[in-house]
């Protein structure tokens, strides 16, 4: 993490770090997430970042249990893409859509199960509410998980995530989009 360049991606390590003290010298689950945050770019780490406080958002004050799959795949959420340009890319948000980051980015977040089910692009769908383009995933329990290790959080299980009472504090100079739907 101290050799990272991307603030984001420095509290990613930062926080799994922070997350690995262990009364328990056998428990070696931060060197895990560690190794699946290297394997991830910074494109990648932002985006996990957007998707998970979005399922949040959209979520958090049900108190289901992302950690069921039958309740996770209830969750399968839409983004509009100028929204996620936005967050995605701050200041260039008025960059055009860029096919090659964005299929590196969700085929490179479900390779590593932090995604399952997703498509992006232009969308038919008659529901007068969904944009016309987009991106749709579905989280995972692995992607949750990994949105824990990052905040600190290795001594609060998946099915935690969604409790109404558990915050998680968007980094400074951090937008969310806006207009995120579940479908």
């Amino acid at each position: 993490g101290a050799f990272c360049d991307d603030e984001l991606s420095a509290n990613y390590f930062g926080g799994v770090l922070a997350a690995s003290k262990s009364e328990n010298p056998k428990d070696d689950r931060g060197a895990s997430i560690l190794s699946l945050i290297g394997r991830l770019s910074s494109y990648q780490i932002r985006a996990h970042y957007i998707f998970y406080h979005v399922i949040k958002q959209l979520h958090g004050s049900t108190g289901a249990n992302i950690g069921d799959p039958n309740q996770r795949q209830k969750m399968k959420t839409c983004i509009p893409l100028t929204a996620y340009l936005a967050s995605m890319f701050n200041a260039q948000a008025q960059s055009p859509f860029n096919d090659n980051v964005t299929s590196h980015i969700l085929a490179g977040l479900a390779r590593e199960s932090l995604i399952g089910q997703f498509q992006y692009g232009s969308f038919e769908f008659t529901h007068r509410l969904m944009p016309k383009e987009g991106i749709i995933f579905e989280p995972t329990h692995l992607g949750a998980e990994l949105f824990l290790w990052a905040y600190g959080h290795s001594d609060m299980g998946v099915h935690e995530f969604l409790k109404p009472e558990k915050q998680f504090k968007v980094m400074d100079g951090a937008t969310l989009p806006s207009g995120c739907l579940t479908i």
